[in-house]
This record gives C-alpha cells, structure tokens and sequence, in this order.
C-alpha cells in the first residue's frame, strides 16, 4: 500500500518536473500599428520631458521646407477671421487614378487652382505608383497646392514623435522626387491634433491647415446633396463677418468629383446676383498664401477685375440658368 502511494506520489512530481523543463517561455506579441481610419481613441504615448513641453510652437524657428512668404509666427490655417468674401477648395485623400484626373480636368476648365492633400503612400505603391506620380505630375504643372496627409492616413495623435516625423519626411521627400518641390502644408488627418503634434509639424516647418466649411458627408448623399449643402453654407457664411473660408473635400469619391461644376456654376451665378444687388463678390484665390496674405488694396484691385470679367458674363447669362447646364 506503501509502495503503491510513494510510487504514485514520484509519478506525479517526475512529471510535474518534465512539464516545466518543456514548457516554452511565454511569447508577448508585439501589436501593429493601428490602420484603422478612425481617430477617435488615440495611443497613450510617454510625456515628452519638462522641457520640450514647455516649448512654444511658436518660437519654433522654421525648418527649410517651409516657403519665405509665409508670415513666421502663423502656424495654423484654418479659413477662419477672414474678412473679405474669399474661398479657397482643398481636397483629401488623393490621388486616386479613377476620380482624380477627372477632378484636374473640371478645375481646368474652370480656371480654379486648389490645394491636394495627400495620402503618399500611393506614391511608393509599386501596383498603383506610375499612375499616381503622373497625376501628381500633373498637379503641380497645373498650378495647385500641394501638400501632406500623412503616409497612410493613420491619424497623427496614434503615432509616436518619431513615427510621425519618419511618415512626414518620406512623404515630402516621395512629392519632392516628383515635383522637384518640397510640401510645407500639412492637414492632419481627420483634423485630429493635439499640442505633441503641433510641436513635432512645426519642427518640421510643416504648416497646418485645417478647414471652416464642407459641404460633403461621410456616406454618398449624391451630388444634388452636395450641391444644396454648399449653397445653404455658402449662404450662412455671407451672414457673418469673417466670411472667408477654407473648404474641404474628397477628390476619392466620384459623387464629390461630380458635384464640383455644380459648385462653381453656383458661385458665378451667386456672383451674377451680387453684381446687380452691389457688395463684394466671392474671389475663389489660388493659393492659402493668398487667402491670407493679400492686403485690402489687392482684394480691392482683384474685386474690380472680376466685375469686369463677370458684367458681360452675367449680362449674356439666362435667368433660369441652373446647376445641370453642360
């Protein structure tokens, strides 16, 4: 009975110790960077030192991407304070070979330049690479803006100080390879920023721009949606008394790309009506340089030169003009 209990009682301990000596070590698996596209709950990253928090982003000084002309102590741009009826379009998410093109193509014959925010890693995409650099090409031939919106569209509060800065540097220098200039705009995406953020741009001499306006919604309301949305804010924004106005856009979704002709039909045509009410005109500008930095005289100089391309425009134009005119 003896003999039978110790045997057991050896059994058990011999192949407790053969258990341990087998067992492998437990393996932590390191998680991958978030790809989601929402920015809702960011990672909690370590504190910067004492230091560097109490650094202003405004004494920053500026890197050498950043373009001479911008005023030094404005960081960000977000079509806000604005006195003068000037409206500046800008577009996320490109380029994308299905809607982009055809975007370029409705701006051209409209003679609006605007600024693209982009997603670079398209440009370092080996199945879709050609044809992205092309349409960026294009582009920066063209006369537009362009700038940055991260790699990979991953919001920047996710991203640690040095994965953000490594992001943005690849990405300039991907644009600069193909228009043989450097960004220095920057719009977050989902306009997801916090002060860590703003340190790490504005140490890259980046530039944010936000945006005060967007007709769009996130599902496909179709462009008819688009169109009465830009009109109704269009209309509120000419109540205010800073009604300039950075709007923002997608050149990925088609029902956008489509709506654009609508949307500046309805701005001549608005401006057709201003003419004969009298007041200031809406002056679509090129550039965020030029929405910001041009003084009263030039929007007073360039307000005479679109009511005297606009009276015989205007004059010649039928009443019941409409939104779905070729």
């Amino acid at each position: 009975m003896f003999v039978r209990r110790a045997s057991s009682a050896w059994l058990a301990i011999a192949l407790a110790l053969t258990a341990c000596g087998s067992a492998s070590p437990a393996v932590t698996a390191t998680p991958a960077p978030a790809r989601g596209r929402a920015d809702a709950s960011p990672a909690r990253l370590a504190p910067e030192p004492a230091d560097r928090v109490a650094e202003r982003v405004d004494a920053i000084p500026d890197a050498p991407a950043t373009e001479p002309a911008l005023p030094p102590d404005r960081r960000f741009y977000g079509g806000r304070g604005l006195r003068h009826r000037l409206i500046h379009f800008t577009f996320d998410d490109g380029p994308r070979a299905a809607t982009t093109p055809r975007l370029l193509d409705h701006l051209a014959r409209h003679r609006v330049r605007a600024t693209f925010f982009l997603v670079t890693r398209a440009l370092d995409d080996p199945r879709r690479r050609d044809t992205a650099r092309a349409t960026v090409r294009r582009m920066a031939a063209e006369g537009h803006t362009i700038g940055l919106h991260g790699h990979d569209h991953r919001g920047f509060r996710n991203l640690s100080d040095r994965d953000l800065r490594e992001q943005l540097r690849y990405g300039g220098q991907l644009i600069a390879d193909v228009t043989a200039r450097a960004p220095h705009f920057v719009r977050p995406p989902y306009g997801g920023r916090d002060a860590r953020t703003d340190r790490v741009l504005a140490r890259l001499g980046l530039r944010q721009v936000l945006w005060s306006m967007t007709p769009e919604r996130p599902r496909n309301d179709g462009q008819e949606a688009i169109v009465s949305q830009f009109r109704a804010q269009l209309a509120a924004r000419e109540g205010e008394p800073f009604p300039g106005t950075v709007v923002l856009m997608h050149d990925t979704r088609p029902w956008v790309v489509e709506a654009i002709p609508r949307i500046l039909r309805h701005l001549r045509r608005r401006n057709c009506q201003i003419l004969r009410e009298g007041g200031q005109l809406w002056d679509v500008v090129p550039t965020l340089e030029a929405l910001y930095g041009l003084s009263d005289a030039e929007v007073a100089g360039r307000q005479d030169a679109l009511r005297g391309e606009l009276a015989p425009r205007c004059a010649a134009a039928t009443g019941d003009e409409d939104d779905t005119e070729p």
